[in-house]
């Protein structure tokens, strides 16, 4: 697991000492991140379900002005933390959040965020996926423009008839499916 891009390319991160976490692979993370290039320089970039921070951290590396990395366990904060001191980034333009999901949102929420982009990697079990989007629409989180990346278990099929944001792309690998959706007026 490393950086890709960026002012910290090549930079190792560390991996979590148990299968806990089941940080994005390389190969996808550099995939998404050739789809949305243009949108991550000077960016609001939320990772939701942070884990490593591997996500976050490639979005600051390539420019992100504001990251937030969330997650519900103290470990993974922890690890995202870590990393982050390892690949000398700006501390300044990072937030940790240590919440679940619907806390993290919420707080966000109360901090006027409007995100450019958002990444969502719940564990692959987890129930209500649409959920967690709508909770995100609700609020109001992603910016007009903004794109929603979505990780999960390729076998899972998603209601895109639940989210109101535009569905752009899917993309497989292996055993993961990556949906790409916009907030984009519709027409």
């Amino acid at each position: 697991m490393r950086i890709i891009s960026g002012s910290a390319r090549g930079k190792k991160l560390f991996s979590p000492k148990d299968d806990s976490i089941r940080p994005t692979t390389d190969r996808i993370k550099e995939s998404i991140f050739n789809i949305i290039n243009q949108k991550v320089y000077e960016c609001v970039f939320v990772d939701l379900f942070a884990g490593s921070g591997s996500m976050g951290l490639e979005a600051l590396s390539r420019g992100a002005e504001k990251v937030y990395f969330c997650d519900k366990d103290s470990e993974s904060i922890d690890l995202a933390k870590k990393n982050l001191n390892h690949t000398n980034l700006d501390q300044s333009r990072c937030e940790f959040i240590n919440m679940d999901y619907r806390k993290s949102l919420e707080s966000l929420g109360r901090k006027g965020v409007k995100a450019d982009v958002i990444f969502l990697d719940p564990p692959y079990d987890i129930e209500g996926l649409e959920e967690i989007i709508n909770k995100i629409q609700s609020l109001e989180l992603l910016g007009l423009g903004g794109i929603l990346i979505l990780e999960h278990d390729i076998n899972r099929n998603i209601d895109k008839n639940m989210i109101k944001y535009k569905w752009k792309s899917k993309k497989k690998y292996g055993n993961t499916g990556i949906e790409i959706f916009r907030n984009q007026v519709v027409e």
